[in-house]
């Protein structure tokens, strides 16, 4: 239930969802964040995908404003954080260096080697909503991020201090967690088997089984359709925003009823955090506070950028997009 970017594919840039400012080849400025231009192409990058990620119908979204106000928020999101990245690198003076800048070049030809032709390659890039000068600024844009972390998280600069003092007291406050989950995975000709056998397992979890046990027992049976995950020590911003929720949502011990999702179902439980594991895994937990407090870092910058549409978009409906 990790939340994480991923950097190369045409399907996994489906799940990335990063974009870029408006630069030379791109559509006219649909709108600007801070001081920064916003293309067309961007936003309907955004929109697209969120919109998918959604499920919503036109219908829906017409007969129910609030899941157009879903959407914008998103999108919005989405893009003050990628926003701040670009304002960032120009604050704190930070550049490319000539062979990050030659990996991009690099990582877009490799992309279009995977494909047999030019029309293929652009069929493959309208699919996903892209268009090659969106791709490579992604691709950059992930860089961007890499460096502003460095920068911020670097002994020299001190903008997120992550001393033992300071780690060990976010510890103390009760910020960090530890949880297990078992998830199985359903195809829709089996969905129906797949939930039962989920139910027949959190009854099995509510008498006093474990989730280890469960899992070395129904191994043979089912194999590669259920994983079984165990979080040692995890903070705010380190798990999918559903998952965190649901965890948070539990007492020590207690376990989530089954709750399906689109590929599959979760049966989660929220476990006691160990100090053992805390200190045999120091260095992982120090990663972990350093990348909450840069997501919150860049959160807040972002929200300080506001949005403005502009010309013939200031009245554009996301949802209604094409």
């Amino acid at each position: 239930m990790r939340a994480q970017p991923t950097v190369k594919l045409i399907a996994l840039l489906l799940a990335v969802l990063f974009a870029v400012p408006c630069f030379t080849g791109c559509s006219d400025a649909a709108m600007e964040i801070g001081d920064q231009e916003v293309s067309y192409d961007l936003l309907r990058y955004f929109t697209m995908n969120y919109r998918n990620d959604l499920g919503y119908t036109a219908e829906e979204y017409a007969a129910d404003p609030a899941k157009g106000e879903e959407l914008q928020a998103l999108v919005h999101q989405q893009l003050r954080e990628v926003m701040t990245y670009r304002a960032l690198m120009e604050e704190f003076d930070l550049e490319l260096t000539d062979e990050e800048k030659e990996s991009v070049q690099t990582s877009l030809e490799e992309l279009k080697a995977d494909y047999a032709d030019t029309a293929s390659y652009e069929a493959a890039l309208a699919e996903a909503y892209l268009t090659e000068v969106v791709y490579k600024e992604l691709l950059k844009m992930q860089l961007y991020a890499q460096k502003v972390y460095d920068y911020l998280t670097s002994a020299r600069h001190n903008l997120i201090p992550f001393d033992d003092a300071t780690v060990d007291a976010d510890i103390a406050a009760g910020n960090f967690f530890s949880a297990e989950y078992l998830y199985i995975y359903y195809v829709e000709a089996d969905k129906d088997e797949k939930v039962a056998f989920a139910d027949t397992l959190y009854k099995e979890l509510q008498a006093g089984a474990s989730m280890r046990e469960l899992d070395d027992r129904y191994a043979a049976e089912y194999g590669l359709a259920m994983d079984y995950v165990e979080l040692g020590a995890f903070t705010y911003t380190q798990q999918t925003e559903e998952f965190e929720k649901l965890i948070l949502s539990l007492e020590e011990g207690e376990c989530a009823a089954p709750v399906v999702r689109g590929d599959g179902i979760l049966i989660a439980r929220r476990k006691a955090l160990s100090m053992d594991f805390v200190n045999e895994n120091y260095d992982d937990v120090v990663q972990s506070y350093k990348e909450r407090e840069f997501a919150y870092y860049i959160r807040d910058y972002g929200e300080k950028m506001e949005i403005a549409y502009q010309g013939d978009y200031k009245d554009l409906k996301l949802w209604e997009m094409e």
